[in-house]
């Protein structure tokens, strides 16, 4: 995926060739190239590795402000989910291991 920012009258987005790929323009050009740098290093963190050790997902979620916990249920197993919006990220695999496109797709990148 290649990533580019544009700017517009409304502001500055980030576009890829199929369109735009944010949800909202930013006002800072340097807001957008903040983003468009973290949306980058996700790219290639998804790239890498399919999975993540549970470990190494919750680091990278509480250096991203979230409150990670890995919770589990009777139907699912282990559930990796986060305490502030109290939601359900993935499920964490038996040998524990999350799937690092869910996990940074729910992250917003």
């Amino acid at each position: 995926m290649s990533l580019e920012i544009v700017e517009r009258s409304s502001g500055y987005w980030i576009v890829d060739k199929s369109g735009i790929v944010c949800d909202e323009p930013f006002i800072n050009l340097s807001d957008a190239t903040s983003q468009l740098n973290d949306m980058e290093t996700s790219e290639e963190l998804m790239k890498s590795t399919k999975t993540l050790l549970i470990d190494d997902a919750t680091k990278i979620m509480r250096e991203h402000n979230f409150e990670p916990y890995v919770v589990w249920s009777k139907g699912t197993g282990e559930l990796l989910i986060d305490l502030v919006n109290q939601e359900v990220i993935c499920r964490v695999d038996d040998d524990g291991r999350v799937n690092t496109k869910a996990m940074l797709q729910w992250m917003g990148y």
